[in-house]
């Protein structure tokens, strides 16, 4: 079932950790200042930038990527990909809510950002979006995640 949604019903990644790194980075979640060329309620412009963020997992993990794995071609990493202003990604917990979180941009507060890589630009709506976010939350359980078969990097 595709539904749409408003960012305050997810949970946000500083919710999971106890700390909020920007109290303003709250207001007005959700809503976007574009409109249509018309202006018509409701019609947003497409383009929206799309980009991937990608964390080493630990100092140690960090040292190790850039020491032995990434010459091997190899690597340990978390990703989220960031589009309306915000970072969503995948996460695990026991329990059957959505594993799908949001956060500020680069700004995780477990991992430690490494890059971003430009996706380019998304020729759906703010709204088709939306509704996109809304499936991918329905569908990526916390509970499914798996380390090798189902983690952040599929679902980026």
């Amino acid at each position: 079932m595709s539904r749409s949604f408003s960012q305050e019903s997810l949970t946000r990644e500083a919710d999971l950790f106890g700390v909020d790194t920007d109290p303003s980075d709250t207001v007005h979640r959700g809503e976007s200042s574009s409109k249509s060329p018309r202006g018509k309620p409701g019609s947003r412009r497409r383009c929206h930038k799309v980009s991937l963020h990608i964390y080493d997992l630990d100092s140690m993990m960090a040292a190790m990527n850039q020491s032995f794995l990434q010459p091997l071609g190899l690597g340990a990493f978390h990703t989220g990909v960031e589009v309306l202003g915000d970072e969503w990604y995948f996460r695990w917990a026991e329990n059957e809510e959505s594993g799908v979180v949001w956060m500020r941009p680069q700004a995780h507060q477990v991992h430690i950002y490494r890059e971003s890589i430009d996706l380019g630009f998304s020729e759906l709506t703010e709204g088709q979006i939306r509704t996109v976010l809304g499936e991918m939350v329905d569908l990526w359980r916390a509970n499914t995640y798996h380390p090798v078969k189902r983690n952040c990097l599929h679902f980026a």
